[in-house]
């Protein structure tokens, strides 16, 4: 009887024994696949803070990268506009405008960087809010310098209507020079060739009839000769005259015996040079006062 009672009893704990050893080996296996699944996130989130650290280095590379090109601009922007306000010539004119197109170039590309930046951001799913008001900071400096490039490129063509009109007026003033220089230049001419004219006598010699030949002396009043006066011709001709200077020729050579001046000169303005019996120079002692009656001299010799 009692062993019938212990057999049931046996299954049944035999049953239950292997139900609890069923049910600690399916929580083994669930226990293994939760640990493996963990793993597996820790394994893609490990993934995901590389690439997102890799992300944010590259973003933080961009910006210093396209921040040192906006100092560059802003830096050579100022230096340039302190350039365009001075004097300059075409040549410097050059080198500015070629540095505008490379500021220019340079925004360009910053802008396009920008625009990378963003679409990066967007994709990487990195949701900063310094990363974004930085982008917004760019996106203003990069307006603020495009500006005020424009700005200068407009001083540049201000001056470029500076320059034109200056240029005008300068031609203008140098036609009036020119014309002033002319005008001086036919004054001081005249001038010239009046004080010349001033300053420029004439003297001939030689006997009475080589003088009356020439149309120089002729005679008036007497009969046969006698009591007959030598006048000088009112019409002379200056062939047989040489000229001179008053103020630089006061002695004229004569080298005769005798010698008279048959022109009317104060007897005190000149002065007859005797040399071994001849009379070899006529000097003039005071020039304006010999040649004040007349710019003529007529000196008879024998």
């Amino acid at each position: 009887m009692n062993g019938n009672v212990f057999k049931p009893v046996a299954i049944v704990s035999g049953v239950v024994l292997l139900l609890i050893i069923g049910f600690g080996i399916f929580r083994m296996s669930e226990k293994n696949e939760q640990l493996e699944n963990l793993l597996v996130e820790k394994e893609q989130l490990s993934d995901n803070i590389e690439n997102r650290d890799s992300t944010i280095n590259e973003l933080m590379f961009t910006f210093n990268e396209i921040d040192e090109n906006l100092q560059f601009i802003k830096t050579r922007r100022s230096q340039l506009s302190l350039e365009a306000s001075k004097e300059m010539n075409v040549n410097r004119k050059t080198a500015i405008l070629q540095d505008i197109r490379l500021m220019d170039s340079m925004l360009v590309a910053s802008s396009r960087h920008i625009e990378d930046l963003e679409k990066r951001l967007k994709d990487s799913g990195v949701r900063m809010r310094s990363f974004e008001n930085r982008i917004a900071a760019l996106n203003k400096t990069v307006s603020e310098n495009g500006a005020e490039i424009e700005e200068l490129r407009n001083l540049l063509n201000e001056k470029d209507y500076q320059i034109a009109d200056l240029s005008t007026q300068i031609e203008m003033f140098q036609t009036v020079v020119e014309e002033k220089e002319s005008m001086l230049y036919l004054t001081e001419t005249s001038l010239a060739e009046k004080q010349s004219q001033l300053n420029t006598a004439f003297y001939t010699m030689g006997s009475f009839r080589e003088l009356k030949e020439h149309g120089i002396l002729s005679r008036t009043g007497g009969l046969l000769g006698i009591g007959s006066t030598k006048t000088v011709s009112s019409n002379l001709s200056n062939d047989y005259f040489t000229a001179l200077n008053i103020r630089e020729t006061t002695t004229i050579p004569i080298s005769s015996k005798v010698a008279r001046i048959i022109t009317e000169h104060p007897d005190d303005s000149y002065d007859f040079i005797i040399e071994d019996g001849l009379i070899s120079a006529l000097v003039i002692e005071n020039p304006d006062e010999f040649w004040r009656i007349s710019k003529y001299a007529v000196i008879e010799t024998r």
